[in-house]
């Protein structure tokens, strides 16, 4: 989240300047606003939208954000239909970052082998929509994020070949950050933000951090039947 500051041209250290309007948070399959959560803790960012079209989810959303839009739209779908919060006049206009999270559930590793065509079809077209409604509509600063695995991988490559200069993606591995936790993801979008994304710096293996010290450091004590932890391949193992 820090690199859509940084991608805006403001230290993510330091408050944005009083002439500077906020960054506008469009979050499209927000779920309960999670992504929207994170980047709303930021200074000079504020969540301006979040689409989902389950109602349970999107009521989540409007407790986390009150001040947003929230619109039961079933994705995907046109601008118009969306009804996106208008354009702002300067001095007040900002800068919009766009979020797309489509379910992962046609690719998820824990499924293998269990999905559906129609559940495949579905994912590479939202995934595929997300894409192109960002670049379509220029877009200039947006990112669509999925599970780490070959098939995303192979559409992402494609979208880059479709779209040069307007869309580009790496993986990024949680525990690489910081996080005590194996999970990687796929992170595309523009590749301005992108490029800032591949030169975050990756701690060694020495500073990785498993789940029980996570635990410690925060002063909590590990639950007693918490004794394993899934891994990146889907695989148990004891979380030390």
């Amino acid at each position: 989240h820090r690199a859509l500051l940084e991608a805006r041209g403001t230290a993510p250290e330091a408050a944005p300047s009083p002439s500077l309007a906020p960054m506008r948070i469009f979050d499209f399959f927000a779920g309960g606003g999670c992504f929207s959560t994170a980047a709303a803790a930021l200074e000079g960012v504020e969540v301006a939208l979040g689409v989902d079209d389950w109602g349970v989810a999107l009521s989540t959303f409007r407790r986390n954000h009150p001040g947003a839009a929230a619109r039961g739209t079933t994705l995907p779908a046109t601008w118009a239909a969306l009804h996106l919060p208008p354009a702002r006049a300067p001095p007040d206009a900002g800068a919009v970052h766009a979020h797309f999270s489509p379910p992962c559930v046609a690719f998820s590793s824990s499924r293998r082998g269990r999905e559906t065509e129609a559940e495949v079809e579905l994912g590479v077209r939202l995934l595929t929509w997300s894409v192109e409604f960002a670049v379509r509509h220029g877009l200039a600063s947006y990112s669509v994020e999925n599970v780490a695995v070959d098939a995303v991988k192979r559409l992402f490559r494609r979208l880059k070949e479709c779209h040069p200069g307007g869309f580009d993606y790496v993986e990024l591995k949680a525990e690489r950050l910081g996080a005590a936790c194996e999970r990687a993801r796929l992170v595309g979008g523009a590749p301005d933000l992108v490029a800032r994304l591949k030169a975050l710096p990756a701690l060694e293996a020495p500073q990785l951090r498993t789940m029980r010290q996570a635990f410690e450091a925060a002063g909590v004590a590990v639950p007693a039947e918490a004794t394993h932890v899934r891994s990146g391949s889907g695989r148990y193992k004891p979380h030390g």
